[in-house]
């Protein structure tokens, strides 16, 4: 990238290239300066201002996080990727109906952006609109039904959603029953997870128990720690003969910390 500023100092992806490395090893001095060189040289890049937005992140500084997402969808407001990245920041700040109406304006670019519709599904979740997650979730399956990641949240929703009207534990069991194991020990151990998820919703907690230790036992084996921990939590809950319940202010995609 160097070189190649060396010959053309105003190579756009050059530079922005060199400013994506030097912040991916974490010299946030050198990306900074290398941002603000494109900053002068293209004002209005939106590329440039998602990345600096990515970079103040990393330090820290939401609010000039969030301000550079915004930037970038002023210069280009059919930009997918800083729908995103925006929405995931509103979302862990607590400002849910925020998010939602950028992952819907990012899916409006790019309806089949996976990560954004996973992202609108967990964002309707935390956000106590249950029907709207559900009918969200069986989209995105019908959608991509070969995502593995839409499939586990329908099961989640199906098996411990708080609302009654959403759930259903037979319909849970019966899709989580046809998910192959992959050999993949942190994925099948979600597999598990959901599996035991149906089995207690429907009153089965001696078989919730037994799906949940094999899903311990996958976790333990990748190292998930997050992953772990909530399964223990899902095992202490079945011991009690309690199902699962999601809470809104925890709504996550399965497994996810």
């Amino acid at each position: 990238f160097e070189h190649a500023l060396q010959v053309q100092p105003r190579h756009q992806q050059a530079r922005l290239n060199l400013a994506n490395l030097l912040r991916s090893r974490r010299d946030f001095e050198g990306a900074l300066a290398n941002y603000q060189i494109l900053k002068e040289q293209s004002p209005t890049y939106p590329w440039l201002y998602l990345n600096l937005g990515l970079t103040h992140e990393q330090l820290g500084r939401l609010p000039d996080a969030e301000e550079n997402y915004r930037t970038a969808l002023r210069y280009n407001p059919h930009f997918a990727k800083a729908h995103q990245q925006l929405g995931q920041l509103l979302l862990r700040a607590g400002r849910g109906p925020e998010a939602i109406l950028e992952f819907r304006a990012g899916l409006q670019s790019i309806p089949c952006d996976a990560d954004t519709r996973l992202s609108l599904c967990v964002a309707l979740g935390q956000a106590a609109a249950w029907d709207d997650a559900l009918r969200e979730t069986r989209a995105a399956c019908a959608r991509a039904p070969q995502e593995l990641r839409f499939q586990l949240l329908l099961i989640d929703l199906l098996a411990g959603c708080p609302e009654d009207r959403v759930r259903d534990g037979r319909e849970a069991l019966r899709l989580s029953q046809t998910l192959p194991r992959t050999g993949q020990p942190a994925t099948d151990a979600r597999i598990l997870n959901v599996l035991s998820e149906a089995h207690a919703e429907l009153g089965q907690y001696d078989r919730a128990q037994e799906a949940a230790r094999a899903a311990l036992q996958a976790a333990q084996s990748s190292g998930d720690s997050a992953l772990i921990r909530q399964i223990n939590e899902r095992l202490t809950l079945y011991r009690q003969n309690r199902p699962y319940r999601i809470s809104s202010q925890t709504a996550s995609a399965p497994g996810a910390p």
